[in-house]
C-alpha cells in the first residue's frame, strides 16, 4: 500500500508538472534581496547588547518558468 501511494504521489507530480500552463504563468524575472536590522537589547540585571540579523533572497531563472530559489537567514 505505502509503495503504491508513493507510485500515485510520483506520477501526480510528474503530470502536474508537464501540464502546466505556460501561459498561466508569468516568466521568472532574476532579483535579490538582502535586509538588514540592528538594535539594543537589555535583560533585566544584565548588560545590554547589540543585536544584528541580516537575510538575503534570491531567484535565479533557469529556463522558461522554472527557476532555483534560495534565502538565507
Amino acid at each position: 500500500m505505502k509503495r503504491l501511494l508513493t507510485a500515485l504521489a510520483i506520477t501526480g507530480i510528474f503530470v502536474l508538472t508537464l501540464t502546466a500552463s505556460a501561459k498561466a504563468a508569468p516568466f521568472l524575472d532574476q532579483f535579490g534581496k538582502v535586509e538588514l536590522s540592528a538594535g539594543g537589547e537589555k535583560e533585566a540585571g544584565a548588560h545590554s547588547g547589540g543585536r544584528f540579523t541580516m537575510e538575503g533572497l534570491g531567484v535565479l531563472p533557469l529556463m522558461g518558468n522554472f527557476g532555483v530559489q534560495g534565502a538565507l537567514h
